[in-house]
């Protein structure tokens, strides 16, 4: 909708396994997974007064290729600076990120939906802190000068296995 490549990001499959599913063979929540779920406006008219140049400062990737602005010439505040998150030891920890477009072109609304799966909440809580309250840099992610949140909740999958076990009691 508004011309970049979205997940660019997101792990390869393998990877994705490690950063999806929980892990720990101790938790009865073993191989579930956390779902955010977001819905956001977007303000198209305000973007489209953006040069090109702009916009990417905007997102930290270049709207033609998808590659990421270099470290020199990104923002501290654009979209795939701010909304990172990092463990304790400073590395960067991931996410799986879907996205898909809506629009009710009628009343000129536009947005996205957003999904985003890990095995540990506190990785999405981490980057939505940053993305909306900022971090030591900048107070917010620019890219929600045009994105609105308008709804959110937070889910958890369980595996088909955690499910059996919920369907028979031994679950609670």
């Amino acid at each position: 909708m508004f011309g970049f490549v979205d997940g660019t990001e997101n792990p390869d499959s393998e990877e994705a396994k490690d950063v999806v599913y929980i892990e720990d063979d101790n938790d009865p929540y073993k191989d579930g997974t956390y779902v955010l779920a977001q819905k956001y406006s977007f303000d198209l008219d305000l973007w489209n007064t953006l040069t090109i140049e702009q916009q990417e400062l905007v997102v930290g990737r270049t709207k033609e290729n998808d590659l990421e602005l270099s470290a020199d010439k990104k923002p501290s505040n654009a979209h795939t600076e701010i909304s990172k998150a990092h463990d304790k030891a400073g590395e960067e920890v991931k996410i799986m990120r879907a996205n898909i477009a809506f629009a009710e072109a009628s009343k000129k609304i536009f947005g996205s939906y957003f999904l985003g799966y890990s095995k540990d909440f506190s990785i999405t809580l981490q980057m939505l802190q940053h993305m909306f309250e900022g971090n030591e840099k900048d107070t917010h992610d620019s890219i929600l000068d045009f994105f609105t949140p308008i709804t959110g909740n937070l889910f958890f999958v369980p595996s088909y296995e955690q499910i059996d076990k919920i369907v028979s009691g031994e679950i609670k």
